[in-house]
């Protein structure tokens, strides 16, 4: 896939993983590089558990690049962070001039919200993606990535499409720890026939490798966005 502009999938994508995943920064970068080539783009924040690392905190920045933020009934103020979703999260479904990206919160618990979407969802043939880092307990070996993925699609109904290897280690991430992730998730994808799509890579990170350690992998270069100072790379 390489490392530049990475056009959609499919109009609506929506972004799903463990906390810890990585899942938002995918959202929030997945939805930048879709704004390089397209008018329209909205990325709507439906984390409703975990109180960190949240699209929504983003607002002024994505703002600035064109991007409409949709988080909860109440906007961006001290009210934020209710557990309450605006019903303008169906704006990207209703108006094909969008590029619409959810981002997810939590697994299978916070997936639910997708009751509330999924007619919409099935007629438009959403991308449901599900991101992977094989260093969170839950998601460290096939069985626990597999059963991850069973349980989201018997809660919503809906099938997991596509994976998104985030392997790493923060700031210790090294070249093999991308790879190991990457032959991991392709065994999944031998088990349930799921695509790796993307292999997740942070600048600082993707200077390490050579041409030859990427000839296999599925790029795709992320800028740090949520992420407070002390954990960054």
């Amino acid at each position: 896939m390489g490392e530049g502009k990475t056009p959609p999938l499919n109009r609506i994508t929506v972004v799903l993983g463990h906390a810890g995943s990585g899942k938002t920064e995918f959202a929030l970068n997945y939805s930048v590089k879709s704004r390089e080539t397209h008018k329209k783009v909205a990325i709507c924040d439906l984390e409703i558990i975990n109180p960190y690392f949240r699209s929504r905190e983003q607002q002024k920045e994505l703002t600035d690049l064109g991007i409409r933020v949709i988080a909860n009934t109440f906007g961006y103020d001290i009210s934020e962070e209710l557990p309450a979703v605006s019903a303008k999260i169906k704006i990207p479904l209703q108006n094909k001039d969008y590029i619409g990206v959810y981002d997810l919160g939590g697994d299978d618990t916070g997936s639910i919200i997708l009751a509330q979407i999924k007619k919409e969802l099935v007629e438009e043939d959403g991308l449901l993606l599900l991101v992977v880092n094989i260093y969170r307990k839950e998601t460290c070996d096939l069985k626990g990535i597999i059963s991850q993925i069973n349980r989201i699609e018997e809660k919503t109904g809906l099938k997991i499409k596509g994976l998104v290897n985030n392997s790493n280690l923060l700031e210790e991430t090294a070249m093999n720890n991308i790879i190991e992730g990457h032959n991991l998730l392709k065994e999944v994808e031998k088990e349930r026939g799921i695509p790796l799509v993307y292999d997740m890579v942070q600048d600082k990170v993707l200077s390490r490798f050579t041409k030859d350690n990427t000839e296999n992998l599925s790029l795709f270069k992320v800028k740090l966005f949520g992420r407070p100072s002390w954990l960054s790379f």
